[in-house]
């Protein structure tokens, strides 16, 4: 606090104190008098900046009223706008004679100061309760601490690219039932301690069977933190680990969720389902970087009406190509090589298939123009065909030389 203070005899002329104060700081002021020396005390006090603008005034004999009579009371604070000089001007005194009134006028300017409180579980204190602050309560579950400071770097990045991928794995299945796992899966990522992921869906094509943390998180451990919260449409996960100080190499799923499909036919050309919101941290309470990999596709992508094969590509080739397909429903899939006097020169047989689409080079079956006895084939043309459950069809294509 700095204090302005001085007893001083008036004969009713105006007087003024001339005082520096910082931005935001709060002025008060208090008048003391001897009330039997005074019948009535009316002082004015009236603020202006350091160019002689007005900015306030104060009347004591107004806020009286609020102070139930007393006028020896601290009237009402005036927040500094800016740093600089200011003056306070006093005048207008009234009273009975020509006798000299003596008062004691204090102006105080006090540095504003926010005592904002935060809940217990903001642990952190930085307004937000998320993954950092449970990372910390979980390191530290059990232990006692007396004014405990959380990191300087807590919540901050540990660096300024991303050190890995999260990306979303979609894989439908169609038998009985239609059924959609979707599984958030991660390079491999160092020290991650814990994770909070906000996942959207569309419920008039989605229903939520189960959701379940992968080990991952729980390596080496007797137990780990998981949680799930659901509002409406919209999936809270969080895990961390718990009852350790170091976090682990991650690679992998981290969370599966299954779904049953309720309508393979949707309004919306949209995935059904997105990642919108992602933290990871690790054992420091630091944010990792990672880059979002997607895998957004439509529920006709996932379901297909019915099954097809395509036109393999490149065509002609020389000497690789990939054979694009989709399927229906969930079978064996198997694709056989034919050249054009009908003798099979090679059988790519890929195993139990879901239903889905097969169509970029990630996930189309694949011939490297060899033959059985892994020899290239001769320039000419052939024919493929695939072979899934009821299923089959043939198309051609040309090898060049």
């Amino acid at each position: 606090n700095m204090p302005i203070e001085g007893v001083i005899s008036f004969t009713g002329d105006a007087d003024a104190f001339q005082f520096t104060a910082a931005a935001g700081s709060i002025i008060t002021f208090n008048v003391e008098y001897d009330p039997d020396a005074h019948e009535v005390f009316s002082p004015v006090l009236r603020l202006y900046d350091g160019d002689l603008q007005y900015l306030e005034t104060f009347d004591p004999a107004i806020q009286s009223i609020v102070n139930e009579g007393d006028m020896n009371q601290p009237r009402d604070g005036f927040m500094v706008p800016a740093n600089g000089t200011y003056y306070a001007e006093v005048e207008n005194f009234y009273g009975s004679g020509s006798e000299d009134f003596i008062y004691t006028l204090t102006l105080t300017i006090e540095e504003a100061t926010t005592t904002e409180e935060f809940p217990p579980y903001d642990v952190n204190q930085d307004g937000e309760v998320d993954i950092f602050d449970l990372v910390l309560v979980a390191k530290h579950f059990g232990e006692t601490f007396i004014n405990a400071t959380p990191p300087a770097d807590f919540g901050q990045f540990r660096s300024v690219s991303p050190e890995g991928e999260l990306r979303l794995v979609m894989t439908p299945s169609a038998t009985d039932t239609r059924q959609l796992t979707v599984s958030i899966h991660t390079t491999a990522i160092a020290d991650l301690y814990g994770y909070h992921f906000s996942i959207w869906y569309d419920p008039t094509v989605l229903e939520l069977l189960t959701a379940s943390p992968s080990q991952v998180l729980a390596a080496a451990l007797p137990q780990s933190y998981w949680n799930i919260f659901q509002q409406g449409a919209q999936l809270e996960l969080t895990q961390t680990r718990q009852g350790t100080l170091e976090g682990v190499v991650a690679e992998g799923s981290l969370v599966t969720l299954d779904f049953h499909v309720k309508k393979t036919v949707s309004s919306s050309s949209r995935s059904p389902i997105r990642l919108v919101d992602l933290q990871l941290a690790d054992s420091r309470t630091r944010a990792i970087p990672v880059n979002l990999v997607g895998e957004r596709v439509s529920m006709t992508e996932l379901f297909p009406e019915k099954p097809m094969l395509l036109q393999n590509y490149p065509n002609p080739f020389n000497p690789e190509t990939w054979i694009p397909y989709q399927l229906s429903t969930d079978s064996e899939v198997v694709i056989s090589v034919y050249d054009a006097n009908g003798k099979r020169v090679r059988q790519l047989d890929l195993g139990y298939q879901h239903v889905g689409t097969y169509i970029t080079r990630g996930r189309a079956a694949y011939w490297d123009g060899e033959d059985v006895y892994g020899e290239p084939v001769a320039s000419g043309l052939y024919f493929y065909e695939i072979r899934a459950g009821a299923f089959s069809a043939t198309r051609k294509m040309v090898v060049a030389k």
